[in-house]
C-alpha cells in the first residue's frame, strides 16, 4: 500500500481527471451484396445472444431508445450498446446519427484526413502540446507519459537535439514522419502494422486487443461475418467496403490527445433490404487508451421507411484496472449510459430534420463521421466534478497514511 501511496503522490490530480474525460468521451467513435438468408432484423440476434432483454426488445419496438452495459472480462474494459427504431431509410437514419454527433460539444483543435497514399502534408497542422514535448525529454522504453512505441521512443531520444533553440519544431516534425510512417505501413500490411506500446513496463499489443474487442462486438459477427472476414483481411478485400483513415487533436482540457481512426464502411443488402454498418477502429491514441472499436449499424425494413439503429463501444484503459477500480467504472459506465440514450433521443428527433431538409445547416464534418466520436465533454462542469472526485480520493489514502507510518519503524528494526 506504501508502493500506492507513493505513485499516488507523484501523479497530480489533473491527470487523473483527464484519464475519466477522456475515456467519457472515447465511449462516443452502395454496392449490393447477398449474405444468404440472413434474416435482417438485427432485434432477434440481439435477443438470442442476451444482449438485449425481452422487455427491452419490446421497448425498441415502442419506438423508444435502449442502452445497456454489455459485460466485459477485461478489468481495463468499458462496453455499453444501445439501439432505437428510427422511421427513415438507413442512410438517412445515419445522417441524423450523424447530425447528433455535431450537434454536441466539441473541442477538436486540429484535425485532417490521410490521403490514399499519406503524405506529410496530411499532417502539417498538427502538433504537440508544451506539456508532452517537455515530458519527451523524460522518456524512456517503459516509463513515457506519451504512448509510443520502443522505436518511436528510441527514435526522440537518439534524433533530437535537445539544446537546439528549435527543438520543438524538431519534435513536431519527427512527430509527423513518425506518424506518416506508421500509417502508411498500416494500409500497406493492415493490423500486423499496428502499435506495440512500450510506455510503460508491460507492453500492449493495438493488435491483440483490437482482435479481442471485434470478436466480442454484438450483432457485428452473427449478422456479418463477410465484413468481419474483410476487416481481418485488409488491406485485402473480398466485399466493397469505404475505409477513411483521419486524425485528430482532441483537447480534453488538461491533456489533447491526438487519436487516429480507421473508420470502414460497408453497404450490403438481405432480401432487398438495405443495411449499413460503420466500424472506427483506433489506429492509434498517444494518452490514456489502450485500444477502442465503435460499430453503428443501420438495418433498413422492406418497406423502407423504417430502420433499427444499434450502436456498441468497447474501449479499454489501463486506469480503469488500477486503484479504485470498482469506483472509477461507476463513474464512468453510469455516465456512459446516460449519454449515449440521450445521443439516440436526439437521433430520433433529427431525422425529421434530415428528412424534410437535405441542406442541413449544421453538416457534420468528415472527421466527426469518421471519429465516431459524439461529443466533447463541457470541459468546465466536468473538470469540477472530477476534481471533486479526485480530491476525495486523495483525502481516502491520505486517511490511511497513519497507519503506514506506525507500522513503519516497527518493520525497519524487525
Amino acid at each position: 500500500m506504501l508502493d500506492h501511496f507513493a505513485n499516488f503522490r507523484h501523479q497530480t490530480l489533473d491527470r487523473r481527471h483527464s484519464i475519466f474525460c477522456a475515456l467519457l468521451v472515447v465511449l462516443f467513435i452502395c454496392t449490393e451484396s447477398s449474405a444468404g438468408t440472413a434474416d435482417p432484423d438485427p432485434r432477434k440476434p440481439l435477443a438470442q445472444s442476451a444482449v438485449f432483454s425481452a422487455d427491452q426488445i419490446a421497448a425498441l419496438e415502442r419506438g423508444e431508445p435502449v442502452t445497456k452495459l454489455i459485460q466485459a472480462n477485461d478489468p481495463r474494459e468499458v462496453a455499453v450498446c444501445g439501439a432505437i427504431e428510427l422511421p427513415s431509410d438507413p442512410e438517412s437514419a445515419l445522417k441524423a446519427f450523424q447530425l447528433s454527433l455535431s450537434l454536441r460539444q466539441k473541442s477538436v483543435l486540429a484535425s485532417g484526413k490521410f490521403s490514399k497514399l499519406p503524405r506529410l502534408e496530411d499532417l502539417e497542422s498538427l502538433t504537440l502540446s508544451d506539456g508532452d514535448i517537455d515530458d519527451l525529454k523524460m522518456c524512456t522504453v517503459g516509463k513515457c507519459k506519451l504512448k509510443l512505441s520502443a522505436a518511436m521512443i528510441q527514435r526522440f531520444q537518439r534524433n533530437i537535439d535537445w539544446n537546439a533553440i528549435d527543438y520543438k519544431e524538431q519534435i513536431n516534425q519527427l512527430f509527423r514522419l513518425v506518424l506518416l510512417e506508421y500509417v502508411t505501413a498500416y494500409l500497406q500490411r493492415g493490423d500486423a502494422a499496428l502499435i506495440e506500446y512500450a510506455d510503460q513496463d508491460a507492453r500492449v499489443s493495438l493488435a491483440r486487443e483490437q482482435e479481442s474487442l471485434l470478436a466480442s462486438l454484438p450483432y457485428l459477427n452473427e449478422v456479418v461475418p463477410e465484413f468481419v472476414r474483410d476487416l481481418k483481411a485488409f488491406p485485402q478485400s473480398s466485399v466493397p467496403v469505404e475505409h477513411s483513415l483521419s486524425w485528430a487533436n482532441i483537447n480534453f482540457g488538461l491533456k489533447p490527445v491526438v487519436m487516429i481512426t480507421d473508420t470502414v464502411t460497408y453497404r450490403s443488402a438481405v432480401d432487398g433490404v438495405p443495411r449499413v454498418v460503420v466500424l472506427a477502429k483506433q489506429v492509434y491514441a498517444n494518452h490514456y487508451f489502450d485500444a477502442s472499436l465503435s460499430m453503428t449499424a443501420l438495418i433498413g425494413d422492406r418497406s423502407g421507411t423504417t430502420s433499427n439503429l444499434l450502436y456498441v463501444n468497447r474501449s479499454r484503459a489501463s486506469s480503469l484496472a488500477s486503484l479504485f477500480s470498482n469506483f472509477k467504472h461507476q463513474i464512468v459506465e453510469g455516465r456512459a449510459i446516460r449519454e449515449v440514450n440521450d445521443l439516440l433521443g436526439q437521433t430520433r428527433l433529427n431525422v425529421d430534420v434530415v428528412v424534410n431538409n437535405s441542406s442541413l445547416s449544421s453538416q457534420p464534418t468528415w472527421a466527426e463521421r469518421s471519429t465516431q466520436t459524439p461529443f466533447i465533454l463541457r470541459i468546465l462542469g466536468w473538470s469540477v466534478l472530477f476534481k471533486l472526485i479526485g480530491t476525495l480520493l486523495f483525502f481516502k489514502f491520505r486517511s490511511r497514511l497513519p497507519r503506514f507510518r506506525k507500522a513503519a519503524p516497527g518493520s525497519q528494526s524487525a
